[in-house]
């Protein structure tokens, strides 16, 4: 019973890391698209303000995080690849965006810049494999010191 308590607290700490992640990368990408300016303007230009992405950040919340689920990346595997992860990490991430982008489509909403979902695979495939990377690293060095180990 304590194994399976200590077990899903982790399980929720690493869910809730990457929930925090995904929305960085929301950010990140708002933050590159309408402050640096990086995508090349097509016809008029209008800004838009970060709240209005707030109802597709927490739709791609949700949605990417039961993909992962689905994609059994919170069960951990013993012999299972950090390239394993981090694809699983990107099929999960491009088919929530994707979801969103359809989404978008049929409902007409008048804020909408695919450069920012674009960009948000691309930035949350690679915060969340960082975070899968280190997580590896770090409970390795704990094994080599003895601890975490049953």
């Amino acid at each position: 019973m304590i194994k399976f308590f200590l077990r899903s607290r982790k399980v929720l700490g690493q869910i809730a890391l990457e929930v925090v992640l995904i929305n960085v990368a929301i950010l990140l990408a708002w933050f590159i698209r309408y402050e640096l300016l990086i995508t090349p303007q097509a016809g008029e230009f209008f800004s838009q303000p970060l709240v209005s992405y707030a109802p597709y950040a927490f739709a791609l919340t949700v949605i990417a995080i039961m993909i992962f689920h689905n994609e059994r990346l919170y069960t951990r595997a013993r012999g299972r690849k950090l390239l394993d992860e981090a694809y699983r990490i990107a099929n999960g991430t491009t088919t929530a965006i994707l979801l969103i982008m359809a989404i978008t489509f049929f409902a007409q909403p008048l804020v909408f810049s695919r450069a920012v979902y674009v960009y948000t695979a691309i930035l949350a495939t690679i915060l969340l494999t960082l975070a899968r990377w280190v997580a590896r690293i770090t409970r390795a060095r704990r094994r080599q010191l003895g601890q975490g180990v049953d």
